[in-house]
């Protein structure tokens, strides 16, 4: 296993970075430093450092990771400029592709370990993004099943992510080099979805002029994810469960058994077990798709998360459009993206992400955010503690980037407070609960008046 350690002064981006590593799955949970006498003070001899050196970077410190000698280093800089005197580094810009970043990490597995790319897939986009328990047991799971050739139903809301954890199911598994093919069973009319699932014979009907495979012959050896599963007629989870039971089907006006090599991964945002007892859904039919089930988290759920998502696609995005010098999002609005708890999901803070980037409008962003947040009850709460009237916030005398420092403020402030009394008011157990370091901490503390 690979000792990865990573510094950045910032916190959010240097969780950002700890995402992107453990993508990789040969890579021991990586350590994340922001501050100086952390990193120096590290017992374990890393096998790689990732520095993200801040624009007010100690020299001692940046010193004393470029003296670490035969530790290869991955540094991240605004222009990615390579430098003789970095010996044993590889030199990526800002913003950074998160592609280019995790394949370094994974030919640095593969140098260290020769077995390592027989054995574990290179990750491929789109990457499954998140440091919180959930994000990290989904990992792992993913990983586990990919291997296996088990059907599996992907469970959450609309914008969860299920299409990505769908493709994640495929690259890791012994079939990632096959076809990936996708259906939203809620898009095709209901006498059609036969026809495109499992295609016809010439004059199987009025207009069939010639023979078409259908979308299990076409996905072969590899993955057929039926999205939207819950939209499925009668008739079709009929004909789905004797095709998943029996392993074949004929073809519309075909005479002779094709056989079924595909893996089958379905998704819903329904609730199917509801849906079986309304009698809407079959009940064989769910067990035989959900031999393996990965339920998918909200993100009000993983609030933790949003910043290092909000980090993905804001580099996503710079590099789509070829804004490099963007500077980012000012502090209001990241404090407005994570106060917002995005009934969308990740669906909604990519399309908020794109459209600051595109635009470079962060006051068309920052009201509508602000008029969206007093729909959740916490923010809502927030904002009374000022005595701001949520509705009509426009008529009161505060500026509008003073009400959302407040309001930040105050969550912080009550947050920290819980954390203290949760943990006895020991302040260094409190700031692994906060997941900030200790020096932040005691700096917020002073602030608060704690």
């Amino acid at each position: 296993m690979s000792i990865v350690i990573i510094h950045s002064d910032n916190h959010n981006y240097g969780q950002y970075l700890k995402t992107l590593v453990e993508q990789v799955s040969y890579v021991q949970q990586p350590q994340v430093y922001d501050g100086p006498f952390a990193v120096k003070s590290c017992l374990d001899h890393p096998s790689l450092v990732v520095f993200h050196p801040g624009s007010k970077e100690d020299g001692e410190l940046t010193e004393f990771i470029r003296n670490w000698r035969s530790v290869p280093k991955i540094i991240i800089t605004k222009n990615g400029n390579n430098s003789e005197n970095w010996p044993d580094s590889v030199f990526l810009s800002k913003p950074l592709d998160p592609t280019a970043f995790v394949e370094c990490i994974y030919r640095h597995c593969c140098s260290v370990n020769k077995d390592f790319q027989d054995l574990n897939p290179i990750p491929v986009e789109p990457f499954l993004i998140g440091n919180s328990y959930q994000m990290r047991e989904l990992r792992n799971k993913i990983a586990r099943v990919g291997k296996s050739e088990l059907s599996v139903l992907i469970c959450g809301q609309t914008g969860t992510g299920k299409g990505v954890a769908a493709k994640s199911l495929h690259s890791n598994s012994r079939q990632r080099e096959k076809e990936f093919t996708y259906i939203n069973c809620a898009n095709v009319p209901g006498s059609l979805l036969e026809s495109e699932l499992f295609g016809y014979r010439k004059g199987a009907f009025t207009g069939a002029w010639r023979d078409k495979p259908g979308l299990f012959q076409q996905a072969g050896e590899g993955t057929i994810f039926l999205d939207e599963i819950s939209e499925m007629s009668p008739h079709m989870q009929a004909k789905l469960l004797h095709v998943l039971q029996e392993k074949e089907f004929y073809q519309l006006g075909g005479t002779s058994r094709i056989k079924i090599k595909a893996r089958v991964v379905a998704a819903t945002n329904a609730d199917l077990r509801k849906a079986i007892v309304e009698g809407s859904f079959r009940e064989d039919l769910y067990y035989r798709l959900a031999v393996v089930r990965l339920d998918l988290p909200p993100l009000k759920q993983r609030m933790e998360d949003i910043p290092l998502l909000a980090r993905y696609f804001l580099d996503k995005f710079c590099i789509k459009y070829n804004k490099l010098d963007y500077s980012g999002p000012s502090d209001e609005i990241w404090d407005l993206i994570q106060i917002y708890e995005w009934p969308g999901n990740i669906r909604e803070l990519e399309s908020c992400i794109n459209g600051l980037v595109a635009l470079e409008s962060e006051e068309m962003v920052l009201e509508d955010l602000f008029r969206k947040i007093p729909s959740s009850s916490d923010a809502r709460r927030t904002l009374q503690r000022k005595e701001i009237d949520p509705v009509n916030y426009q008529n009161d005398i505060f500026p509008l980037k003073e009400v959302v420092r407040n309001a930040v403020d105050n969550a912080e402030k009550d947050i920290i407070q819980k954390a203290l009394k949760s943990t006895g008011g020991k302040k260094k157990l409190a700031a692994e609960v906060l997941k900030v370091s200790y020096k932040s901490l005691l700096k917020k503390i002073k602030v608060y008046g704690l």
